[in-house]
């Protein structure tokens, strides 16, 4: 088990239902970084400038909230570390070219991008 504190990044209203409700709501979007669920940082300063990103997108405020977690190691990944990312990276890399040598259909090569993306979101869900 680990205890952290969180803090996650979103926009003003947002931050209010999360707030008034006591409750994250689940991201469940198909372009999710890595997956539908709920995403915290490790540090304020990611969580600053993911809060800023929406804000700019949204054009409302930037609200960082801090949460503290309690979960099962096995289900904790800390992507603030790099060697972390890497090693997601690196994994989906690798099967995004297993793919690639074993499935040559020529729908496929046209549409590889989207499928690197779309099968990372899928794995992770």
């Amino acid at each position: 088990m680990i205890e952290l504190v969180g803090y996650h990044g979103t926009i003003k209203t947002n931050a209010e239902k999360i707030l008034s409700s006591g409750i994250f709501k689940e991201s469940n979007e198909k372009d999710d970084w890595l997956g539908h669920g709920i995403y915290f940082f490790a540090d304020v300063e990611n969580a600053i400038k993911w809060a800023n990103e929406r804000a700019n997108r949204y054009n409302e405020e930037a609200v960082v909230l801090s949460a503290n977690i309690k979960c099962d190691m096995n289900r904790y990944l800390n992507l603030d570390y790099q060697f972390n990312r890497r090693k997601v990276s690196l994994f989906f890399n690798m099967l995004y070219n297993f793919i690639i040598v074993v499935i040559k259909a020529r729908l496929l090569q046209t549409i590889l991008p989207k499928v690197k993306f779309i099968f990372r979101c899928a794995f992770s869900n």
